[in-house]
């Protein structure tokens, strides 16, 4: 995580960083044999963007098919999820036994991080049997805590270099955010992906009510209406 932490100062590669943080895991967490990356985005599509071994894309496949496994529940509103024996666990009756089949005795599913329009969980696999005792989960989930604080990092400023380049109306609104409270153009976009979870509205939707704000100030009477722009309203 160390190692991989230093990519900040350089040229940042998303994908590779995920690999870095699979591969870490399995030399971190005792048990670990494979190890992938789940991301969620706001329509609920799910994909493997990085994975050690081939396998981990074949067992994944099947959690997304059958929207079961330990992986699809981390990314859907539990922050742990683990199975010592998927031949037999009856929370997920169809892709367990169909994971075992393939070699996937047992695994653990990690909430790394839940951003507005994006969510990304660690998978764990181990062919054995009750691989994973509490121990290890303990071990497992600190880990989970360093990986997250390294890649929310790194998606905060790939999230900036795509809508500076896609949304006008993103890079506007952070190009006020910047002017008004002297920040850096990552430090603004962090403020703004702070506050549109803290108010539960999409980024877009925030900067449209801030790019609004600025070209119809609100009169005296409007500084308290519940319409104006959360973040310029709170630093009123």
């Amino acid at each position: 995580m160390t190692a991989a932490a230093r990519t900040l100062d350089g040229p940042i590669d998303v994908d590779e960083l995920l690999r870095l943080i699979c591969l870490a895991a399995i030399d971190n967490v005792r048990g670990v044999e494979y190890a992938g990356i789940t991301l969620a985005d706001r329509h609920g599509k799910l994909e493997t963007p990085a994975a050690t071994h081939a396998l981990v894309h074949r067992v994944d496949a099947l959690q997304y098919q059958y929207r079961q496994g330990p992986c699809v529940d981390a990314v859907q509103g539990r922050w742990q999820a683990r199975s010592d024996d998927l031949r037999v666990d009856v929370r997920w009756p169809q892709y367990g036994p169909l994971a075992a089949e393939l070699g996937i005795q047992s695994q653990m599913g990690i909430e790394l991080f839940d951003e507005p329009g994006l969510i990304a969980g660690l998978n764990l696999y181990s062919s054995a049997v009750g691989a994973f005792d509490d121990d290890t989960v303990e071990a497992a989930m600190l880990f989970a805590i360093q990986a997250t604080h390294t890649l929310g990092r790194v998606m905060t400023q790939k999230q900036l270099t795509d809508a500076m380049t896609t949304s006008t109306t993103i890079g506007r609104a952070t190009g006020v955010v910047m002017q008004r409270f002297q920040l850096s153009a990552d430090r603004a976009f962090e403020l703004l992906t702070r506050v549109s979870r803290v108010h539960d509205v999409t980024i877009e939707v925030l900067a449209g009510q801030i790019l609004d704000e600025l070209t119809h100030p609100p009169t005296p009477t409007e500084i308290d209406a519940p319409t104006e722009a959360p973040l310029l309203a709170e630093a009123g």
